[in-house]
This record gives structure tokens, C-alpha cells and sequence, in this order.
């Protein structure tokens, strides 16, 4: 089943494989009756393999899937929960205690077990161990061994038996439940542009829309019409670059021009939807100090979390002339984005700086921490 859900499936069949690897070797050493080995095959595998016929794009996902964690492919690059454990440290100040004190347990126990532990738990240990420090997205699956691994921690051969898989498992089910908030009410995050881009489906601006890559997916889903220069899937090495080139700013001169306009032109953007700050650095996206100094952008809507630019050109000089607003707002939104962020990560010194800039850009003396 999920196989046909999320192209995450593969972790399911690589533990999968592992065991029935770890059952064949087993069986040609005599150390694993027929029996399992055939249990093996009929109650896991086989059911997997037959449930992802269902669906023939799960196999054409395994090629890109084990690509991407080897070499990340461009989108990769602007989404938190690709960035790595240390990148997320030392870029977002962003700390997981309890993950760094279980992967050290984690491998303390590999290294203490690693002879007389069964071959299939070593695999999944190091499976999971290096997935976890290559992706933030991958860190909850290594606490998935905890129960092995606490176990080992007492030294039993017979695991399978022990009455520690049991109560350590359910402590930590149990803890989760208590811990984790249970909303049965579907929501939508608020770092996504609700508001924007409902401004954008009511009033129609037209023309080709230059959006921040994490929001893909959303923009599409509320507004399957839009043009976007950003995609869901299939972002090439060159639409990587020039997006890099935009929202950076990248003042280098091209054609006469910095490069960030001069691929503007050659791309055919006539929107810019963006936040104000990188999620990522907390740091104010240069794009749109540009954009406040250049005469041929129009700032149409901003609120705290996302703003819109529009080109002023014939194409939409009845909608300019219906939403422009004040260049300086957009540091005013800034300003409460960042002040956003910093609920949730309150010591992170880029959001504060990021502040400091808004109020210079507006005059304002007022303390970031306010």
C-alpha cells in the first residue's frame, strides 16, 4: 500500500530486502530453517512487490529516489527538510538533542554488538544511521530500531523474546502520544501564502509568475492555472542557476544589465511572489531590495509571510494602477515575518538582523526585540 502513496516506500522495501537478504544468507549457511526464509517471501515480499504493480511509477521513482540522496537535485537546495542535521546547526541554530543522544546510543551499541548481532539489524542500523545525518526528513526513522537497540543495551541474545522490546517500545509509543498534540482537524501551515494566493486567484494579474520554490506545490494546488518559473518536479540545472541569479540578486553584468534582470527578460517573468526572508538563513532575500529601487516594479500586495511584484507594463497597467501600494511596505511585512520566525526559534541572530534592516530601510528606531 505504500507503494502507491508516497515514493517514500522505498525505506519500507530496502528493510524489506535487508531482512530477506539477511534470511537467504541464513538458509545457504544453515543457520535459518526453510521455513522462515518462506515466510519470508509470502507474508512481506512478495505482497510489496504484486502492491507496486498497481502503480509502475513507483519503479521509475527508485532510479531519482537513490540519486537524490546521493547527489541532491537543485529543488533539494531551498527545502529545510533536505538540509542536513550539522547544516541545519550551524545555518538555523536549529539543536535535536534527543536525536544526536540516541544516534550516539545507536552506534555505541553497533559497535559494542556488531559480532553477535544478527546481520539484518546491523544493515538497518547503518542504513538508518546514515540517512539520518544526510536528511533532517529521514531523523525520526532511526528512533523506528529503538527497539533492538534497547535490547542490545542489555546485552540479551534472544530479542525476540524480550520482555525490554515491549516495555521500552511502548514507553516511547506511549510518550509520543502524550507529547505530540493530536488535531484532527487538517490545517495548513503558516508559512504557506494563503492569503496571496487568493489575492492572486481573485484579481488575475496576467503574465508568468517568478515564485519561491518551496511553494510550488501550493501555488499549483490552489491555482492549477498558474504559470510558474519554479515547478513541482523536473527543475533543470539551468532554471536552478537563474533561479539562484533572481533571488539573490546577482548584480554581475549581463547583456548590460545585472544578471538577476537580465534573466528576469530572458525568462518572461512578469511576477514576483516571494517571502521576504529565507526560511533557510533568516536573512532578507536581496531580490527584493532590488525590486524597491527598480522604477519598473510595482509592489501590489505584501502581508507577513508573502509578497507580490508586478512588472509595469501595458500588460497590467489597469491592475497596477487598482493594488499598487507604498515600495516601503514590504519591510513592514518583512519586519512581522521575521517577527513570525522568531516565535518559533527565538535565538536565531539572522531573524533579529533581518529586523535591524527593516527598520533602517524604514527609519524606524524601534528595537528588534519588540
Amino acid at each position: 500500500v505504500w507503494a502507491n502513496v508516497h515514493a517514500g516506500y522505498l525505506l519500507g522495501l530496502s528493510s524489506i530486502w535487508i531482512y530477506l537478504i539477511a534470511a537467504i544468507i541464513g538458509y545457504a549457511r544453515k543457520r535459518t530453517p526453510f521455513g522462515k526464509l518462506a515466510v519470508m517471501l509470502v507474508i512481506a515480499c512478495s505482497p510489496a512487490m504484486l502492491l507496486a504493480l498497481f502503480n509502475l511509477k513507483s519503479f521509475a521513482l527508485l532510479p531519482g529516489a537513490i540519486q537524490s540522496v546521493l547527489t541532491p537535485v537543485p529543488y533539494m537546495k531551498g527545502v529545510v527538510e533536505y538540509l542536513s542535521p550539522f547544516t541545519a546547526l550551524v545555518r538555523m541554530g536549529q539543536f535535536y538533542p534527543p536525536y544526536w543522544i540516541f544516534l550516539a546510543v545507536a552506534l555505541f551499541v553497533l559497535v559494542r554488538n556488531i559480532k553477535k548481532m544478527p546481520f539484518e539489524h546491523t544493515l538497518m542500523l547503518v542504513l538508518f544511521a546514515m540517512l539520518s545525518l544526510r536528511f533532517l526528513r529521514f531523523m525520526p526513522f532511526l528512533l523506528m530500531l529503538s527497539p533492538f537497540i534497547s535490547v542490545r543495551m542489555k546485552g540479551e541474545e534472544e530479542w525476540e523474546k524480550s520482555k525490554a522490546v515491549f516495555i521500552g517500545f511502548t514507553t516511547i509509543l506511549a510518550d509520543w502520544l502524550v507529547i505530540t498534540p493530536i488535531n484532527i482537524k487538517p490545517s495548513i501551515s503558516e508559512d504557506f501564502p494563503v492569503r496571496g494566493t487568493e489575492f492572486l486567484a481573485e484579481t488575475h494579474p496576467k503574465g508568468k509568475i517568478f515564485n519561491y520554490q518551496g511553494w510550488a506545490g501550493f501555488v499549483l494546488w490552489r491555482m492549477p492555472e498558474a504559470n510558474i518559473f519554479i515547478p513541482v518536479e523536473g527543475v533543470t540545472d539551468e532554471i536552478d542557476d537563474a533561479y539562484s541569479k533572481i533571488i539573490w540578486a546577482e548584480e554581475k553584468p549581463s547583456y548590460g544589465k545585472p544578471q538577476w534582470q537580465a534573466y528576469m527578460d530572458a525568462y518572461g517573468l512578469d511576477m514576483v511572489f516571494v517571502p521576504g526572508i529565507s526560511p533557510i538563513s533568516g536573512e532578507i532575500y536581496p531580490l527584493i531590495d532590488a525590486l524597491v529601487k527598480d522604477d519598473r516594479w510595482r509592489l501590489v500586495y505584501s502581508d507577513d509571510v508573502s509578497n507580490i511584484f508586478v512588472k509595469d507594463s501595458p500588460l497590467n497597467a489597469v491592475f497596477i494602477a487598482t493594488h499598487s501600494m507604498p515600495k516601503d511596505d514590504v519591510y513592514r511585512q518583512i519586519r512581522a515575518q521575521a517577527r513570525r520566525h522568531l516565535k518559533k526559534d527565538p535565538k536565531r541572530p539572522s531573524l533579529l538582523h533581518s529586523i535591524e534592516t527593516a527598520n533602517r530601510k524604514l527609519g524606524d528606531t524601534e528595537s528588534p526585540e519588540r
